[in-house]
């Protein structure tokens, strides 16, 4: 097919836009995996949960918008269910009901049927397909229901009454965007399973972080966290490293990945990833000696794995001195970072200023 006709075009019998014209001109409309090859999905709105349970065998599905599509020669569909529909039955059209022995995979579904294509009609479906019950039961493939998008699946053992008791169901619609937008996704392993262009925005709702595609990784796009201490000095010893610590205008643009301990000058990661510190010490003192910034890591409360560091040698008073550094770490969680400052002047220094800038990466 070459150009299309325009949505909406009327006219004779050769200029009247056909359903499969519509369809390949909704395809500039929706994220894009590869050319003319549409990311399917549901569009976010706020709710992550799509399937739920019920005091009975039947499932509650919310109202949702979503886009389709067979492939990039079958453009793409756009649907919406507008209310909470209910489902009882798979299907066959039996009842949904549990295995009599071990336990069975249901997979929730909505499809696009086309007469043209599937016969029967031409109405969308949100379904139910049961799989084989089995000790270690395998998800039933959507194969039969060629650009049909997984809502959720329900893991259901023997003997079970009502789908929100004893069952186990996992969310797996995907989400996408209009083209240029942000997609959601659930967390890393769903984002890492799509193929995506270079330039594409996605959006972690686990952790909360926005991210950009280059072509090749996903990396952080603006998260990032600033401790800070401007207060009147913290003494600094001769000869030994000392945790500096962060006075009230401790966390501002607030990355959610860590807890820290103001007075004690810890931070305890609670997102595993990778980020990178920047630091800077601002010694009130000028005198000649040694001045030094490190940063620490481990798994226990005060940090001794292993010090990261930055040197500096004075040959002459000159005023206030700052040093920085810059440190970028894997972190797992549970990890504890500490910045720490040392001098060798003589006898013990203030540090007037105190800035931690922490960045995710990825």
């Amino acid at each position: 097919m070459a150009a299309t006709h325009a949505i909406g075009v009327y006219g004779n019998a050769v200029g009247v836009t056909t359903p499969l014209e519509m369809k390949m001109a909704q395809l500039g409309l929706i994220v894009k995996t590869a050319a003319n090859t549409i990311r399917a999905g549901l569009f976010w709105d706020g709710n992550p949960t799509i399937v739920s349970g019920k005091a009975n065998m039947s499932l509650d599905i919310r109202a949702f918008t979503a886009a389709l599509s067979r492939g990039a020669t079958a453009g793409a569909v756009l649907l919406a269910n507008d209310a909470v529909l209910n489902l009882t039955k798979d299907t066959t059209g039996a009842n949904l009901v549990a295995p009599g022995s071990n336990s069975v995979y249901w997979n929730v579904f909505v499809w696009q049927r086309e007469f043209s294509i599937d016969g029967t009609d031409s109405n969308p479906v949100i379904g139910v397909l049961v799989g084989t019950p089995a000790a270690s039961p395998a998800v039933p493939a959507l194969t039969a229901f060629p650009g049909a998008v997984s809502l959720a699946t329900v893991l259901v053992p023997s003997g079970t009454t009502a789908t929100n008791s004893g069952t186990t169901i996992t969310q797996t619609a995907p989400f996408t965007a209009c083209a240029g937008g942000t997609v959601p996704f659930r967390n890393t392993t769903e984002r890492d399973a799509g193929t995506y262009q270079e330039g594409q925005l996605g959006w972690l709702i686990d952790s909360d972080t926005l991210q950009s595609y280059n072509g090749t990784t996903w990396t952080s796009v603006n998260a990032r966290a600033e401790l800070k201490y401007t207060g009147a000095g913290q003494s600094i010893p001769n000869g030994t490293n000392t945790v500096v610590t962060y006075d009230g205008t401790d966390y501002y643009n607030n990355l959610p990945a860590f807890t820290y301990n103001r007075a004690a000058g810890t931070l305890t990661c609670t997102r595993a990833g990778t980020y990178e510190f920047d630091g800077l010490l601002i010694f009130a003192s000028s005198a000649t000696g040694i001045r030094q910034i490190s940063l620490s890591k481990a798994l226990a409360a005060t940090p001794t794995t292993f010090v990261i560091q930055s040197l500096v040698t004075l040959t002459a008073a000159s005023g206030a001195f700052q040093i920085g550094g810059v440190w970028k770490l894997t972190l797992a969680v549970g990890d504890v970072i500490e910045m720490l400052a040392a001098q060798s002047s003589g006898g013990a220094l203030n540090v007037t200023g105190v800035n931690l800038g922490i960045t995710q990466m990825v």
